[in-house]
């Protein structure tokens, strides 16, 4: 999911005609970090804006852009209680949370809401068919083990 953040700092790389690994050693990052804030899956780290101003020859615009892309980025963070859950129950939440950037949108619309619909959240819930995971097929492999 690409943030506002994500189309600042990829604009900014390749504007300078660098790659993931070049930006993020010229901000002193790593660059699987770097790689997660340009696309959504990582909240900015703190000192990100001075880490790249000092880097950069931002222009004041630029600057302005970054420190509210930033904001944003920190703002659009979701926390649930789950502390009443089961273990499993966590672990289901978790696993949603990680892979809900993969649904396309159709996956999205099949998703209850409870605005509007009538029963308790298990039932609505209940109503949704499971999904099968694809099955992936084994590497053969191509020399016995030792």
């Amino acid at each position: 999911m690409a943030t506002a953040l994500g189309r600042f700092l990829k604009k900014l790389r390749l504007d300078n005609d660098e790659l993931l690994f070049d930006m993020a050693k010229k901000i002193e990052m790593p660059t699987s970090t770097l790689s997660a804030m340009e696309t959504g899956r990582r909240r900015p780290s703190k000192g990100l804006a001075e880490k790249i101003v000092s880097a950069y020859r931002l222009t004041e615009e630029q600057i302005q852009q970054l420190h509210s892309s930033i904001s944003e980025a920190n703002d659009w963070n979701i926390g649930i209680d789950a502390s009443a859950f089961s273990p499993k129950d966590q672990n289901t939440a978790v696993a949603f949370a990680r892979r809900f950037s993969d649904l396309d949108g159709d996956d999205k619309e099949a998703l209850p809401t409870p605005q509007g619909r009538g029963g308790s959240p298990a039932e609505i819930v209940a109503e949704v068919p499971p999904r099968r995971a694809a099955a992936v097929p084994r590497r053969e492999r191509t020399s016995p083990m030792r």
